[in-house]
């Protein structure tokens, strides 16, 4: 068993012990390869895309978590911890899309109230690996942790939402802006 399926089995015995809906749409199948671009609302949306998206998903994340555990999660995972070299990233970035998929939440950070601006390394990841953008909105993980919890609020009793959009070719004019816009739409559904 690998990484991913080990975490999917986890992630998904953990949500399932609390009283709660996982609701997944997708409006097209996914490319072969792809970066997922998502709103970033709770620690647990990594862990929801990765168990209910049922892909390999290596995610690209802050070097502010190197040295904590859960830093210590990212790197078990191979997933990519921004370093401030953005051509190793790139490269790395580049070898990931050859295993699985990226992910990436292109505000930069979690959200405390609807969904930031995307910052244009989304659009400049997609071009360098020549791979198409599918936008994500995730609902719902805000209210089981929250951005100023400590730890989740396992009494939550609400729904989780996964909306998977449609791909966005890496040749787009505004890919950020675009990326941005199809998750605010598929929020609002």
């Amino acid at each position: 068993m690998n990484f991913y399926h080990g975490l999917r089995h986890f992630g998904r015995r953990v949500i399932s012990l609390y009283p709660r809906d996982v609701e997944v749409r997708m409006e097209e199948n996914l490319p072969d390869k792809a970066i997922f671009a998502s709103n970033h609302l709770s620690f647990l949306d990594p862990l929801v895309m990765a168990c209910y998206l049922d892909k390999d998903i290596y995610f690209i994340a802050h070097s502010g978590f190197e040295g904590t555990f859960l830093g210590s999660l990212i790197s078990f995972g191979n997933n990519i911890i921004l370093n401030g070299d953005m051509r190793v990233v790139f490269e790395q970035a580049n070898e990931r899309l050859k295993q699985g998929y990226l992910g990436i939440f292109p505000e930069g950070k979690r959200s405390f109230e609807g969904v930031g601006d995307f910052r244009k390394g989304v659009e400049k990841l997609a071009r360098y690996t020549q791979s198409p953008v599918v936008p994500i909105a995730i609902q719902g993980t805000d209210e089981i942790w929250p951005i100023d919890r400590a730890f989740p609020n396992i009494l939550y009793k609400g729904r989780i939402k996964l909306s998977v959009g449609r791909a966005i070719d890496c040749s787009q004019i505004n890919l950020a802006e675009k990326a941005r816009e199809e998750v605010l739409r598929l929020l609002s559904r």
